[in-house]
């Protein structure tokens, strides 16, 4: 996403910048970029390229505050009070980048989806939206789509797995949507998969396994991990940088041997895998990573032999686990939970406390 603002930063600060605060209008201005602290009064430029409100939640966005700059690329609303977008949003031809939470609406207009050029669209904390536009796969340039927390959406429209080009896609505390399985395996070059908290998203498809380029995937919490069976889909995302896969509910007892090879992981989240018995015999291979969260994995046999090698780890959060010794080389940890230790005597956890000591 670095070069996606990246870009867009270049696009619009060709020239000057307009910030008002006391704005009226920006009559005969021939500034590109705005700050403005109003968003009920009109906007009388064209030739505005971004525009953003700052400080506006106590406001009602009124349609006018940008429907006349119709050269935008840039149109941010986040500190907007958003009870509805408008229907006007479609004439904003050039605009690239929309960033509108918190919508009140049941609903976003359809000529939303005329924005052709669109490659950032963030509606994230939108409860009360209940359906996203049938036609939105006719936006079939967009990049980044964050619908986190739309906790109202109850399916997704057909046209959504036209959206080939999306890189980023959030749609963690959706917890009513259903469906989005059938749409993965179009969505190939995707690099940012948070389905988080998706309680309602059904199996684990194998198209899942076939996203090549994911580097972070968060399925904590969500119905995929309920109902799984084996995790061997996993073997094939290498480039993972990100992986978290806490759930209270997983009945995975084994993960695949081929996350050994992940060398470029640096997350890891397995909370509450209760009935995990090992790790992968590579574990130790894992050299970049820097957080490990295996707390209340309490089945793992031999723990302390899978932790060494993890040469680069500052967070590691054992609690109620398994434990009786930690590997030497862990010298740059800078947090770890031993809390609750399962069949640990008293004598033995002093132990082990006054042999991390040593090697600080």
């Amino acid at each position: 996403m670095h070069d996606l603002v990246h870009d867009l930063a270049r696009l619009v600060m060709a020239d000057e910048i307009l910030v008002s605060s006391k704005q009226g209008n920006t009559r005969g201005s021939c500034c590109h970029f705005a700050l403005l602290n109003d968003c009920r009064k009109p906007l009388e430029s064209s030739k505005i390229r971004a525009l953003r409100f700052l400080g506006c939640e106590e406001y009602k966005l009124h349609d006018a505050a940008f429907s006349s700059a119709i050269s935008l690329r840039v149109l941010d609303l986040s500190e907007c009070t958003i009870h509805n977008l408008a229907y006007c949003i479609g004439e904003l031809k050039q605009l690239r980048y929309l960033n509108a939470p918190r919508i009140q609406d049941a609903k976003i207009p359809d000529s939303i989806t005329k924005l052709s050029k669109l490659i950032y669209l963030n509606l994230h904390g939108s409860p009360t939206m209940l359906a996203l536009p049938e036609s939105i796969g006719e936006i079939e340039g967009l990049l980044y789509l964050d619908l986190s927390g739309c906790s109202g959406i109850a399916k997704l429209p057909e046209s959504f797995r036209r959206l080939q080009e999306l890189v980023h896609l959030d749609m963690s505390n959706c917890s009513s949507v259903g469906g989005i399985s059938v749409f993965l395996e179009s969505l190939t070059q995707l690099e940012y998969l948070n389905l988080s908290c998706c309680q309602n998203i059904g199996d684990i498809p194998k198209a899942l396994g076939g996203l090549y380029k994911l580097q972070y995937l968060n399925l904590s919490n969500s119905s995929y991990l309920q109902c799984c069976q084996e995790a061997e889909f996993l073997g094939a995302l290498t480039k993972l940088v990100y992986l978290n896969l806490s759930s209270w509910y997983c009945e995975l007892q084994k993960l695949p041997e081929a996350l050994g090879r992940f060398t470029q992981l640096k997350y890891l989240n397995l909370s509450g895998w209760r009935d995990l018995a090992k790790l992968p015999r590579l574990f130790g291979s894992l050299k970049h990573l820097v957080h490990l969260d295996l707390s209340h994995c309490s089945m793992i046999d031999r723990l302390h032999e899978a932790l060494v090698g993890l040469i680069n780890l500052k967070y590691l959060n054992l609690e109620y686990t398994r434990l009786n010794l930690l590997p030497d080389d862990l010298t740059k940890l800078r947090y770890l939970n031993l809390s609750n230790l399962r069949n640990m005597q008293e004598d033995a956890f002093d132990s082990l406390i006054n042999h991390i000591c040593s090697n600080l």
